[in-house]
């Protein structure tokens, strides 16, 4: 399929009479609620419905990029919708009470985030429909497709054996501070290093993705993942969902593509639902048993077995969708206290790739948001932010419209097009390597994620490529 023909075919998903008509169904109830005053639990409940819709709408679309319904760009979309809409989801299938998602807001103000969010989130994921299907795997045969198996092992392996010892030193200390103090030590502590150590670590999990995609064995491969995903359920234990979860989507998505080779993967999709409810509700009984620093080994026994899986699940969902609550604190102090930063936090998290050594000048600081945040209610722990607060913050109302640019980033890297003309199973190590990176997007700012696409994925790929043109004297 030539270019002039999938951006016609684009363009037709995008547009279609049906798709259309949904649309300007759901603008007209929209404008209708903007009109009217906002205090009305109906508002509450169709826009959240409406929310709903849009995601099937682009379930659908994953599907037809890729042409099976699990891939990358479900993977995010799913947990971006459970961030972003997470407790308006329960409320709408009649879970969760007003009183229970209000929160302790006025209702108007939840409204004032769907009529913001839900067609934020429809723009945001229309980079979708922009996409090439992938095309099947090639076979490694010529010399310079060889040189670049060669180049990966050689830049990833050293990569891993220099990143290694500085990653698990951060996973334990991280599990350390949990154990000794509570979890919510972490964020006073700050368990990541800085500066060039930090850098190092960012390498680590790519490294990891591209030796798997690189080696043939399997064995290999099972040992590669392990190495993987071991930390996440260290995370688990001690309450790091947001860790726990980049790791576990990163490493299912590789298992999925690269090591599962059987055609009949509907039972091993029903089976990874099902262990991703499992978890859901684990999330939920861990975080009670870090609240009171593990306990004794009864008390942790005692915890698991009174907790309802069901009510965990519910519990979980709940949580992390409360990044509602951070556009709402964000809405009522811009403008009105604070300006609109116009670009500036996007621009400073480009920015903030420099390292201050070298500028003496730390765009980081401003770039982020959450620390921002923070300092400017006077909160005594940390609030985190939101890929939709982000958008507000900088552009007001417009942001609903400018949010297309950062899903266009997010979705490029997400299908691995930055390889171009290359084996496919290289874009699925960009693919995975973007989904641990973008897997928290939706409750945080741009900040740390350009900086980790650009150690994680755009450094090593110039390290491998510099050296397999070394390998081919230069040749393409």
């Amino acid at each position: 399929m030539d270019n002039h023909t999938m951006i016609k075919k684009s363009y037709s998903m995008v547009l279609s009479p049906n798709r259309i008509i949904v649309l300007l169904f759901c603008s007209v109830c929209m404008f209708i609620f903007w009109l009217s005053d906002g205090n009305n639990n109906v508002c509450t409940y169709v826009m959240s419905w409406m929310a709903n819709l849009f995601l099937l709408l682009r379930l659908k679309d994953c599907k037809r990029v890729e042409g099976k319904i699990f891939n990358q760009y479900t993977l995010f979309i799913i947990i971006s919708f459970l961030y972003i809409f997470g407790q308006t989801l329960l409320f709408s299938l009649g879970i969760v009470r007003i009183e229970g998602l209000v929160n302790g807001y006025n209702i108007n103000l939840i409204n004032k985030y769907l009529l913001f969010a839900v067609p934020s989130f429809y723009i945001f994921t229309i980079p979708i429909n922009l996409l090439k299907k992938q095309r099947k795997p090639e076979n490694i045969v010529n010399e310079e497709d060889n040189a670049t198996k060669k180049s990966v092992m050689i830049v990833c392996g050293l990569l891993l054996i220099i990143s290694a010892p500085f990653y698990w030193m951060e996973v334990i200390d991280f599990i350390r501070i949990a154990l000794i103090s509570g979890y919510a030590a972490n964020y006073v502590e700050d368990g990541e290093a800085m500066g060039i150590l930090a850098n190092v670590i960012l390498l680590y999990v790519p490294a990891v993705a591209f030796l798997i995609v690189n080696t043939r064995k399997k064995i290999a491969k099972y040992l590669l993942l392990v190495m993987l995903i071991v930390p996440a359920f260290g995370y688990m234990f001690v309450g790091g969902r947001g860790k726990a979860m980049s790791l576990l989507t990163c490493g299912l998505f590789l298992w999925m593509t690269e090591i599962c080779k059987t055609k009949k993967k509907g039972k091993y999709l029903l089976a990874i639902t099902l262990v991703g409810v499992l978890l859901l509700g684990l999330f939920s009984t861990l975080r009670e048993i870090r609240d009171f620093s593990l306990g004794t080994p009864s008390e942790i026994i005692a915890v698991f077995i009174s907790n309802n899986l069901l009510e965990g699940v519910i519990s979980t969902i709940k949580e992390i969708g409360s990044t509602i609550y951070t556009w709402i604190r964000v809405e009522q102090i811009v403008p009105s206290l604070v300006g609109f930063r116009f670009g500036y936090s996007y621009l400073a998290a480009i920015l903030s790739c420099i390292p201050s050594g070298l500028i003496g000048y730390s765009f980081a600081d401003d770039a982020a948001l959450d620390i921002w945040l923070t300092n400017e209610v006077n909160a005594d722990y940390g609030l985190g932010f939101s890929m939709m607060a982000e958008s507000y913050c900088n552009f007001g109302y417009v942001g609903i419209i400018l949010i297309f640019f950062v899903g266009l980033f997010m979705f490029y890297f997400l299908s691995g097009n930055i390889i171009r003309n290359g084996d496919i199973r290289f874009k699925n190590a960009v693919s995975a390597i973007a989904l641990y990176i973008f897997t928290n997007i939706a409750r945080n700012s741009l900040s740390l994620s350009v900086r980790n696409i650009f150690y994680g994925i755009i450094i090593p790929l110039l390290l491998i490529k510099v050296l397999r043109m070394i390998m081919v004297g230069g040749k393409k």
